[in-house]
């Protein structure tokens, strides 16, 4: 149902059904998804501009697949509704699992493909209900490319990674909407042999969550999910 034809608030209900709140799921604004896709487009520029410039100065080329297996944290942002207001969502921490790709164009710089999900549920936050009620499943999607930077020598290798993308909040029963994030974190690298190593990776993801600008029903208001995955995987080198 479209906002324009949402019914006023008529008190508050104990049991809020999940439709409800569905309604208000923030929509991304053609605002906000400008200026997400200039970050991204500098981003990319400066990771092209980045890697010319290592590749002159070593060619060393070198694939890794990490498989990986992890926790989410920090899960809580907010959306306006017609029936109860202002309201707190939140996002259950749990495990989540995925694939970090890393095309290597020296010793030092290489490219990334990240992507994770996280299986969840969504409830409601601060407190408006006790106990807080689920209001279904939900499912994290992040999928990143970026650029990674790393100790060139030695079998123990940190690292920083910095990578921007999109996060799907996938519900089973409001459907699913994608908004741009970016990613910022670290970890190490231990190399077991030339084919085989071990990898540890914490990571800040930032999704941007935009209000639609409702002037009959609410003003615009701009909120940011910020989630932090910790992972272990076994890195294959070919």
């Amino acid at each position: 149902m479209s906002p324009s034809r949402a019914r006023r608030p008529r008190g508050f209900s104990a049991s809020p059904a999940p439709t409800t709140v569905a309604r208000a799921i923030p929509r991304p604004s053609d605002a906000a998804a400008r200026r997400w896709l200039t970050l991204a487009l500098l981003l990319a520029l400066a990771t092209l501009l980045g890697s010319g410039a290592a590749r002159a100065q070593d060619d060393r080329s070198v694939f890794e697949i990490t498989p990986f297996f992890g926790y989410q944290f920090g899960s809580e942002f907010q959306v306006d509704d017609f029936e109860f207001g202002r309201v707190e969502l939140d996002i259950d921490d749990s495990e989540a699992y995925g694939v970090m790709v890393d095309f290597g164009l020296t010793r030092q710089f290489q490219i990334e493909i990240f992507a994770s999900r996280q299986s969840s549920e969504l409830r409601f936050g601060n407190d408006l209900l006790s106990p807080s009620p689920s209001l279904g499943d939900l499912d994290v999607d992040i999928l990143h490319g970026g650029v990674l930077y790393q100790g060139a020598r030695g079998q123990l290798k940190p690292y920083a990674v910095l990578t921007g993308g999109i996060t799907t909040l996938d519900t089973d029963f409001a459907g699913s909407e994608t908004y741009p994030s970016i990613g910022l974190g670290g970890g190490v690298k231990l190399e077991f042999s030339d084919f085989v190593g071990f990898r540890l990776d914490g990571r800040f993801i930032f999704t941007g969550v935009d209000d639609q600008d409702y002037d009959c029903c609410y003003d615009r208001r701009d909120d940011t999910l910020n989630q932090l995955l910790v992972s272990a995987g076994l890195q294959l080198r070919f």
